[in-house]
């Protein structure tokens, strides 16, 4: 019976610790899932050794192996761990040590990030993600369209369906990237 806005906005989501997005319809009361010290500390151990064990400087939630998440502290009701609900808590939570990386451009609340890294990390932002990607995988600097860059992106899991199609040059405003031909095509400088 909402005339405005969103059960979201209503809620607060965003900006307060009372609320978790779930996934797309369904929010939990964090009081319901316990987050004491203890609780913080084994997600934070869970994280660090996921990135050991990969050996990297990011991870790309959609690369998280389900199992993995199975290693995580219960949920109340039953409910299983999803991609979202990490974001959340590692947003609200920083004392946790890593952090979702979106690409700041105000996409809905629900986008999944690009990578997760470490609080200490060089690597902070969507850019640097992006740059330290294109480095592992090409030789730098590289000429390409800007829809060819994006596709590789979201093959690589950083972006989901037609996510930046038409703002991929705002999200990459960076030294690092130049744009050229009315910004559909980028050459990538790298570092």
């Amino acid at each position: 019976m909402l005339s405005y806005g969103s059960i979201g906005q209503l809620l607060q989501v965003s900006s307060d610790n009372t609320f978790f997005m779930y996934d797309d319809a369904h929010y939990i009361l964090s009081e319901k899932i316990g987050i004491d010290e203890a609780w913080i500390n084994t997600i934070h151990d869970k994280l660090d050794n996921l990135f050991r064990q990969a050996d990297v400087a990011y991870v790309i939630p959609r690369d998280i192996d389900s199992a993995w998440f199975d290693t995580l502290p219960v949920l109340p009701m039953g409910l299983r761990w999803t991609m979202l609900i990490l974001q959340e808590v590692l947003q609200k939570y920083p004392t946790i040590g890593f952090k979702p990386v979106k690409s700041e451009l105000g996409q809905s609340y629900n986008t999944i990030a690009a990578a997760i890294v470490p609080q200490g990390s060089p690597i902070q932002t969507f850019p640097d993600v992006v740059t330290l990607y294109m480095q592992e995988r090409h030789q730098l600097p590289i000429k390409m369209a800007c829809e060819d860059l994006r596709i590789e992106l979201r093959e690589a899991g950083m972006l989901e369906g037609n996510e930046l199609i038409y703002s991929l040059y705002k999200a990459l405003d960076d030294y690092r990237f130049a744009w050229t031909n009315e910004n559909k095509t980028v050459l990538v400088r790298g570092n």
